[in-house]
């Protein structure tokens, strides 16, 4: 097993309508529910912009970091031996 993190890399499109002044949280499904996922295990960028976290497993994402109606680049690094991403991951 290798303790290199795992990336992951993904182009999302967020309408316009989603973004107001409260910001998007990107959500880990399955570790949400278990709390699974430490914090300083997983780390997510949009746009290059690193998203922070209160719990390690819900990411905010501000709405001055999104390309409205564009598409967005959307990085996710988990670090460990836990590199692999088991659930889905949802905007909300």
């Amino acid at each position: 097993a290798s303790n290199s993190p795992g990336w992951y890399r993904c182009v999302v499109k967020i309408p316009a309508q989603w973004v107001t002044s409260k910001p998007i949280s990107l959500q880990f499904a399955g570790e949400r529910e278990t709390g699974e996922r430490e914090l300083g295990g997983t780390t997510c960028f949009l746009n290059g912009q690193e998203l922070k976290s209160d719990n390690g497993t819900t990411f905010l994402i501000p709405g001055d970091c999104i390309q409205k109606d564009d598409h967005n680049v959307l990085v996710i690094r988990v670090a460990g031996a836990a590199q692999a991403i088991t659930s889905s991951v949802s905007l909300v």
